[in-house]
């Protein structure tokens, strides 16, 4: 008899017999193949339930079926990879408009310079928090924007490197449903503009401090809020006319094209350590709203591919920083103190990235064009003459040691608006003068200025302490030339005058009576470490003359002129064995070997093609 494949709607209500369960339409042995009684299960609810699935599942398929035709045929997709400034963009996009409100997931990290897009989960808008809530869209969600329902979904996916290690690649999915292209546009560009809002206040830095693999490159991205332009203490002019070139550079892109000449340009910053040269950069990148885009070219993973494939995802109107390029690069005078007699040094490279590499970066065939490009180094004079050349660095500007009018500026920058020293300072004993070397409760290592002036009544210091008075301009000038007045032009760098103003910040009197003492102390400080160099410089001088002239005493250092003192190539007091020697001049025999009588005026027998 025939047993109909899917059981009537009657079928699935019968309950089955009395005394009949599922096993009984169920022969064979546990853990083999199963023989199915068919007819026998045709009255049990097991059957009704398989076949109750079947046709779920088949319903299933058909709307997923028409779900994709209908969402191919009348929506717009757009991918957003991570690492691309686009993706932050859309990050941004989806949480000014509290798209995070239908998910549960979040991914919690603390407060820091990093730059995430975190919201606020409390009920209390006051309370800001030590962690960032940034929400996963793991799940797809679904919101509406401008009359158009938009479903965004993040998606993860594991790279495989070339070293063999997994590397994480996010992306996220923005699906607009609707036919218009325009629409997705729109949004994107909306997305934009809400983010250039956003990050007005601030200069977006990205790093490239570790290895990217696959399709996309990961910048690691951090903001830090705009330097203000007069916190920059250079000499009249300097700033604002770097700040005039790169507006003109920008302005006059159209030109470049109908010149032929590529739209790049190029700045090298060079001068001692703590003169300014980064703060330069932050400062222009403020005031122009630039990105910056960071590389460290001693990084292990850094080479000439990496490079490019970092320039390549850098946008327009950004600004390209290399910082400390004569570190990463050959240097061409290796030692400075050298005397000029031949070293041998093996050393490693420092860097991946040749020269060919980063001159290629920056004007090669294949380099991004519409960017600005900074290089900072304490010593140009060590860079190489192929990266000097216009086109590559167009404008060098040189940072040197602070002079007076750098460090009065400074001074009143610092002091602006302060207060009178409010502390009195306590009288050192005369029989104190022999521990003037020593440092004071400040830390300066400065001994305090003994005040033999006499000490007013202590109650109308207590009542002057309490009530604290503002330094007039005409007050704060006076301790300004005060300050400058200690200091001569081109001794200290800006940085570390301006440290010993932040240690003295709530004592700006002091500061000024106190500089002359530091000073006198930083040239003793100076003056001993001079000293302590000469002497390592002389000892290394001394010890390579004595290698050198015990080389030259060995029995086979080479009488070539100028040839380096290599070390020989068998231990010093070893017995050497036979070389075949190019002279008619026999080597020395071997140690315990009977002499050999040659003739000297027979010919060289040649031996293996060596005579």
């Amino acid at each position: 008899m025939a047993v109909p494949l899917i059981p009537s709607f009657v079928d699935l209500l019968v309950p089955p017999r009395r005394g009949q369960s599922l096993w009984d339409g169920i022969k064979g042995i546990p853990g083999s193949i199963q023989v199915v009684d068919i007819a026998r299960l045709r009255h049990t609810w097991a059957y009704g339930c398989l076949a109750a699935g079947a046709v779920v599942d088949a319903c299933r398929r058909a709307f997923v079926w028409l779900y994709n035709r209908f969402k191919f045929r009348n929506s717009t997709s757009a991918e957003f990879v991570l690492g691309d400034p686009a993706y932050e963009w859309i990050v941004l996009f989806l949480t000014e408009n509290d798209v995070w409100q239908h998910t549960r997931d979040f991914r919690v990290s603390s407060k820091s310079s990093k730059l995430v897009y975190g919201v606020s989960v409390s009920a209390d808008p006051d309370i800001t928090g030590s962690a960032d809530y940034v929400p996963a869209y793991e799940s797809p969600q679904l919101f509406l924007w401008r009359g158009y329902w938009v479903e965004v979904q993040r998606c993860r996916a594991q790279v495989q490197a070339n070293t063999g290690q997994p590397q994480q690649s996010t992306a996220i999915f923005l699906t607009v449903f609707t036919r218009k292209l325009s629409v997705l546009s729109e949004l994107v560009e909306e997305a934009h503009r809400g983010y250039q809002q956003k990050i007005k206040p601030y200069v977006t830095i990205f790093l490239a401090d570790s290895p990217s693999f696959g399709g996309s490159f990961l910048w690691n991205v951090k903001r830090k809020p705009h330097r203000p332009m007069e916190s920059i203490i250079l000499p009249d002019g300097v700033l604002d006319d770097l700040i005039n070139d790169a507006k003109r550079f920008f302005a006059s892109e159209a030109w470049y094209h109908r010149a032929g000449i590529p739209h790049r340009r190029g700045y090298l910053l060079y001068g001692p350590p703590g003169t300014g040269k980064s703060s330069t950069i932050h400062a222009i990148a403020g005031e122009l709203n630039l990105e910056i885009h960071s590389f460290s070219l001693s990084s292990s993973f850094v080479d000439d591919a990496f490079l490019q494939r970092a320039t390549a995802t850098i946008p327009k109107r950004s600004i390209v920083l290399v910082e400390d390029i004569d570190c990463a690069l050959p240097s061409r005078e290796e030692d400075d103190d050298s005397d000029g007699s031949p070293v041998r040094r093996d050393r490693p490279p420092r860097s991946g990235v040749t020269l060919s590499g980063l001159l290629n970066m920056i004007d090669g065939i294949g380099s991004e064009e519409g960017k600005l490009f900074f290089a900072t180094t304490n010593y140009a004079d060590r860079l190489d003459p192929a990266l000097m050349r216009p086109g590559r660095i167009d404008r060098r500007v040189r940072y040197t040691l602070a002079t007076g009018a750098q460090a009065q500026g400074l001074f009143e920058r610092l002091f602006k608006d302060a207060e009178e020293d409010v502390l009195p300072h306590q009288e050192v004993p005369a029989d104190t003068g022999a521990s003037s070397s020593k440092a004071d409760s400040d830390g300066l290592g400065v001994a305090p200025i003994v005040d033999k002036t006499p000490k007013p009544d202590s109650s109308l210091a207590s009542s002057k302490e309490t009530v604290p008075q503002s330094l007039s301009d005409a007050r704060l000038g006076e301790l300004a030339q005060q300050f400058a007045a200690a200091v001569r032009d081109y001794e200290f760098s800006p940085a570390e005058l301006q440290g010993y103003l932040l240690l003295n910040r709530d004592r700006p009197v002091a500061a000024a009576r106190e500089m002359s003492a530091w000073v006198a102390l930083q040239r003793e400080e100076r003056e001993l470490k001079a000293e302590r160099k000469a002497e390592r410089r002389e000892r290394r001088r001394a010890a390579r003359a004595k290698e050198a002239a015990h080389f030259q005493q060995h029995p086979h250092y080479p009488s070539v002129p100028g040839y380096p003192p290599f070390p020989p190539p068998f231990p010093i007091g070893m017995p050497t064995p036979h070389v075949l020697s190019a002279s008619p001049t026999p080597s020395p025999p071997l140690a315990g070997a009977t002499p050999a009588t040659t003739n000297v005026e027979s010919p060289p027998k040649h031996i293996n093609g060596v005579s």
